[in-house]
């Protein structure tokens, strides 16, 4: 899983490293799972639109434009916001912005306008972009520093994993192919998405009631040699 933002430096941990952050860290590889399983779903959502609007080649890239257009935007402007606020905070924006997104597509199924589908996507992706920037290095700090790529992997494992199960799973429901009418088809969008939307708003819930490690991050000014530490 690629690191996005601009600040590369290692990240310390802050507090009592014999913690126990076993609920914290089956979380945070929770979510890599979902980061794999939101973005596979535009697989299975592509063929949903086109049927439903009767989509141009050109305007069912779109789909694809738009949610990943997101990261391209935001990958810097993310790497600043969570030095800003931190990285506890970002996850919960990150979170935030994606449950955001995904409630979205109910308004946008039910007045059935394209545009609007295009919106949510995007809004999605921003929530991926932030959630991508905060949860590595929080999930290298959930244990012991050298086995910090072991965890990362298992992340990587998990969000392959998604992505195998998850055209499965969102076709299911979203490529009925009983289903003729506009308007059911376009209603079966809304169940997988409402679903990840309240597991996600779950999970922030959680986070944010859950002792994390405080992470310290140098950032450096004006290319001199000092520095100054930013406590999250």
């Amino acid at each position: 899983m690629a690191t996005f933002g601009k600040d590369s430096n290692p990240v310390e941990i802050s507090g009592n490293e014999n913690t126990n952050y076993g609920v914290p860290l089956a979380l945070m590889v929770s979510l890599f799972f979902m980061i794999g399983f939101i973005t596979v779903m535009n697989d299975v959502l592509i063929p949903s639109l086109k049927g439903l609007f009767n989509l141009h080649s050109w305007k069912v890239m779109l789909v694809q434009s738009c949610f990943f257009g997101a990261y391209a935007i935001m990958s810097i402007p993310a790497g600043n916001l969570i030095q800003k606020i931190g990285y506890k905070k970002g996850l919960a924006v990150s979170l935030g912005v994606m449950a955001t997104g995904l409630l979205l597509f109910i308004p946008a199924s039910d007045l059935i306008i394209y545009p609007f589908f295009l919106f949510a996507l995007f809004v999605v992706g921003i929530g991926l972009t932030i959630l991508q920037v905060a949860i590595n290095p929080y999930i290298v700090a959930l244990g012991p520093e050298e086995t910090g790529a072991s965890r990362l992997n298992l992340g990587g494992a998990l969000n392959s994993t998604a992505t195998f199960i998850g055209p499965i799973l969102g076709g299911a429901f979203i490529l009925d192919k009983s289903l003729t009418d506009p308007i059911q088809k376009a209603a079966a969008v809304k169940g997988p998405y409402i679903a990840l939307a309240i597991l996600t708003l779950t999970i922030a819930v959680i986070l944010y009631f859950l002792k994390l490690p405080k992470l310290k991050s140098e950032v450096e000014e004006g290319g001199g040699a000092g520095g100054k530490y930013m406590e999250f």
